[in-house]
């Protein structure tokens, strides 16, 4: 029976591929009378030389051409297909057209080689299953599927398409499987839709690697009803997923076993797509722009270890739960990365990366319960401003590098945070920050100080040591070597600066604080604790934990400087809190530590009557504190009035009084003096400002003494009184304290 018969009899054919050609050339219309006697055709080794055309038709038996060569076209566009349909091994020289055939059952093209030309298999509709494993399109040769419908499974294994590939508006029922394939050329999947599983990952139960693209892959507008798996996946071109939708987990990062992540040797771009589940980005390498601006990830979003070596923009980015870069390198120094304005609902890791750019968190929201940037490196500007980060937020070990300029403006912590052991080699802007549980920056490095502007701490704000705890080692106190500005700084509790080192100018004008603590001793460890000045211009506190010569020291040297005015208030508020704790000696200090200033601050030639009661009024009562002086002077008086009055000649009787009398009422001697002890009697009465019954009808006499007159010396003695007794008794109550003069 002739080759032509066996097929048109329905009796399957297959060929010894070992024999000449000639011996296995079959005409395409043998195939074609079969197909119309309504007979299976299974051929196989055959060589087809002129063109099949089975165009528009219908077949309803098994169609299976395995290993066979066809020299010209095969038309099977339109063709109706109603069992199964097997081209497996065959190859085409010429391009065969499948546009728009129905196939009822499977359709298998397994090792089928496309040698040339543009295979169309657009518009290609599968009741069943897709299996082209190990396909394929040889270097020039496009693959055309576009608007393929596969109800059942695609599997595309082990292919290669050596031309462009065209997948855009594929729709698969079931899991399309493209591990170890090979896109040589541009691959497009835009608007594909797989209800099941897309894989394009390791497949190690098959011992398949990740697919490879050496040219642009487009995913826009995927979706994906279940997983996604590109682990090991290799884009050397751009590879775009905008738009893109997968409804399961995400795989891009690493197996259980570290290996595996994706490399994308371009750009890649996920700008608005919608991530349903968990996504893994773990450990991927992205040598060109990440564009994830806009996306949703309602699950877990990951790119721990992931290494960026362009621009990274994740702008817009909404995260349904937490969302990782921990230990993610950040490599372009000239690229900056974006972060602004995107929304966390659970918790945010960001520990142990590095960022060689720029960097922006403004505006971005965590609502979860933690926030890490622990150990993490800042090389260029990083900015958090208008942040809202509502976890507890750690920034313990973090290094902030000169030119990183690092800014908090504007931020809301919502929980503790601290930023312990960090290091700002850059000056930190942190104005108007809301810090709503404790704020704590112990053991923090402020190389170039840094500015709390109008910042609100509602809790403790520590900058001081912390010893060792369990689990933890000691951290020794803040230290500014900057300017460390608290202007308009309001905290609701303790500020705690206790053995804090100021290395510069530190300032907390008009800033409102519960208790402020600086060290005790004025210095920390060997050196004072403010070596530079200090700026207490309207700061309000309702206790003040310090050694107050020391605060003292450093508020002169602030009033020193060229461009700083004397202010009264930090004196007055520092007296006034030690009255209200019952210090008052050390209320006293302040007080003549701040008349002494005001009176440096006076010159004789401008103002010379305030100055002279100045000096006349720190000679006479020490400006009323502790005017011990005034008992000196009094002394000192009343004991030149006694030796006045003991002098021959001084005292005589009060005219008017009865010789007996003036002896029993002024005792005097032969030389019209008085003894000694009636000489201080004396001197008493005429010193107080007062009538005393001391000696009564003693007087002095005009006689001189001296230059003076004995009576001009009793009325110096009087006028001192009168001077003395008042302000010693305005001293102990605290008038003088009170009002200057």
């Amino acid at each position: 029976m002739s080759l032509r018969d066996k097929l048109r009899d329905g009796t399957p054919v297959t060929l010894d591929p070992a024999t000449p050609a000639q011996s296995r050339y079959i005409e395409a219309s043998w195939i074609q009378e079969a197909i119309d006697a309504n007979v299976p055709v299974i051929l196989e080794h055959a060589i087809i030389r002129d063109p099949l055309n089975l165009r528009y038709k219908s077949i309803d038996k098994e169609f299976r051409l395995n290993h066979c060569l066809f020299e010209a076209a095969a038309d099977l566009s339109y063709a109706n297909f109603k069992a199964v349909v097997d081209f497996s091994g065959s190859s085409f020289e010429q391009p065969p057209c499948f546009q728009s055939a129905s196939f009822e059952f499977d359709l298998l093209l397994n090792n089928v080689v496309f040698l040339a030309g543009n295979v169309c298999c657009s518009r290609l509709t599968i009741r069943q299953q897709l299996l082209a494993t190990g396909i394929v399109f040889r270097p020039g040769t496009a693959a055309q599927f576009s608007n393929c419908n596969c109800a059942g499974t695609a599997v595309l294994t082990r292919a290669d398409f050596g031309g462009r590939s065209d997948f855009s508006d594929l729709h698969v029922g079931g899991d399309a499987q493209f591990s170890g394939s090979h896109f040589r050329q541009a691959a497009s999947f835009e608007n594909a839709s797989v209800a099941g599983d897309l894989l394009f990952g390791v497949n190690a139960a098959e011992a398949l690697t990740g697919a490879r693209f050496d040219a642009e892959a487009n995913f826009n507008s995927l979706h994906v009803g279940q997983k996604a798996n590109f682990r090991g996946a290799e884009f050397h071109g751009n590879a775009s997923f905008i738009w893109a939708e997968v409804k399961g987990p995400a795989s891009f990062g690493t197996d259980e076993q570290g290996l595996n992540a994706a490399h994308f040797a371009a750009a890649a771009d996920f700008r608005e797509s919608h991530l349903c589940r968990d996504a893994d980005f773990e450990g991927i390498s992205i040598a060109g722009d990440m564009r994830f601006s806009s996306a949703h990830c309602d699950g877990t979003l990951t790119f721990k270890s992931a290494k960026f070596v362009g621009a990274a923009a994740f702008d817009g980015l909404c995260i349904g739960e937490e969302l990782n870069f921990e230990g993610a390198l950040f490599l372009s120094k000239t690229a900056s990365v974006d972060f602004e304005k995107a929304s966390v609902k659970s918790s945010l890791f960001f520990s142990q990366s590095k960022f060689e750019g720029g960097v922006s968190f403004e505006g971005m929201k965590v609502d979860g319960a933690a926030v890490l940037f622990n150990e993490t490196q800042f090389a260029q500007p990083a900015s958090w401003a208008n942040a809202s980060l509502n976890g507890a937020c750690e920034f313990l070990g973090a290094r902030f590098l000169g030119g990183s300029r690092p800014l908090f403006d504007g931020a809301h912590f919502g929980s503790a945070c601290s930023f312990d052991g960090a290091v700002f080699d850059d000056m930190l802007r942190c104005r108007a920050v809301e810090f709503e549980r404790e704020a704590s920056f112990q053991g923090t490095t402020f190389r170039e100080g840094a500015n709390f502007f109008a910042s609100h701490f509602s809790d403790i704000a520590r900058f001081d040591s912390k010893p060792g705890e369990a689990g933890r080692t000691a951290l020794s106190a803040a230290q500014f070597g900057g300017v460390a500005s608290f202007d308009q700084v309001r905290f609701e509790r303790d500020a705690r600066f206790d053995d804090v080192l100021f290395q510069r100018l530190v300032s907390f004008r008009e800033t409102s604080v519960r208790v402020l603590h600086f060290s005790l001793s004025g210095r920390v460890g060997e050196q004072p604790q403010f070596q530079g000045p200090l700026d207490l211009t309207g700061c309000t506190y309702d206790r003040m934990r310090a050694d107050w010569k020391s605060v003292l020291c450093a508020l002169r040297t602030f009033e020193s400087l060229p461009d700083a005015s004397y202010n009264r208030q930090p004196y007055a508020q520092l007296e006034k809190m030690y009255r209200a704790v019952g210090q008052d000696r050390d209320a006293d200090n302040v007080y003549l530590a701040r008349r002494y200033v005001e009176a440096d601050r006076l010159r004789f030639r401008r103002e010379p009557f305030a100055w002279s009661m100045d000096r006349f009024y720190r000679l006479l009562a020490n400006y009323g504190v502790r005017p011990h002086r005034l008992i000196v002077y009094a002394l000192v008086g009343m004991l030149l009035g006694a030796l006045a009055f003991h002098s021959p000649g001084s005292v005589d009787v009060k005219q008017g009084s009865a010789a007996n009398q003036g002896s029993e009422g002024c005792p005097l001697t032969p030389e019209h003096s008085l003894g000694g002890l009636d000489a201080v009697r004396l001197s008493v009465r005429c010193f107080l400002p007062v009538d005393i019954s001391l000696l009564p009808n003693c007087v002095a006499t005009n006689n001189f003494y001296g230059k003076l007159r004995f009576q001009d010396w009793a009325a110096l003695l009087h006028l001192l009184g009168w001077l003395l007794v008042p302000v010693g008794i305005a001293s102990l109550s605290g008038i003088l304290r009170r009002v200057a003069p």
